[in-house]
């Protein structure tokens, strides 16, 4: 190999090594603001306060995110983009277990990210979070209003207002969220295999009875 040629290679190799680091850099400091928003708020929450749990200088932080809403709403989109891959991946499924499936994420959700959703309850009306938020609601009746026309179109589901009742069944799975943390639902499994039945006993066809 020439020398231009290891020359390029070298150079490939530090700016991959740069963007890795880079990366790490982003995802701790992430985790360090969940902490410290879920334990604090938003309003008292202070870009020292993130670095100092992160480990980074202030400036450190300010290499990503402009200033303590961006760094919020960077959060909001991180954790909402790994739930929505998650969703995402029911599409492969048959609708009748990407419907069942669905139900047990929400559940698990629920279950998992306690803190940070009594977080984002508390803190629903920041201005800021509106536009992400809604695309975030879009997104998931989206998802699940798919899932259902394409239970229809196999036969697993009987004909419907797809867009009615995917606002139904999302509408339903917040508010068992909801139900959840405000400790009127003990056992969130056992509810979602409930709740599983309750819309299958609406939605299934007499074929998949």
């Amino acid at each position: 190999m020439n020398k231009c040629g290891r020359d390029d290679m070298a150079l490939a190799k530090r700016k991959s090594s740069k963007r890795r680091t880079g990366d790490e850099s982003r995802q701790r400091i992430l985790a360090a603001a969940s902490d410290v928003f879920a334990e604090h708020g938003f309003e008292k929450t202070t870009i020292r306060a993130v670095a100092g749990r992160a480990g980074i200088s202030v400036g450190g932080i300010y290499l990503y995110f402009h200033n303590k809403e961006e760094l919020y709403t960077g959060l909001m989109r991180s954790q909402m983009d790994e739930f929505l891959g998650r969703v995402e991946l029911l599409r492969t499924e048959v609708p009748l277990r990407a419907l069942r499936k669905l139900i047990e994420l929400y559940m698990e959700i629920a279950v998992t990210k306690t803190r940070m959703l009594s977080t984002s309850i508390k803190e629903y009306d920041l201005e800021f979070k509106r536009p992400i938020r809604d695309a975030f609601f879009r997104t998931q009746h989206r998802i699940i209003a798919n899932v259902l026309a394409k239970g229809m179109h196999d036969g697993s589901f009987r004909s419907m207002d797809c867009g009615a009742m995917a606002l139904m069944i999302l509408v339903t799975l917040r508010g068992a969220i909801l139900g959840y943390l405000t400790g009127d639902i003990r056992r969130p499994k056992e509810y979602g295999k409930t709740l599983y039945e309750f819309f299958m006993n609406g939605i299934r066809s007499n074929t998949h009875a």
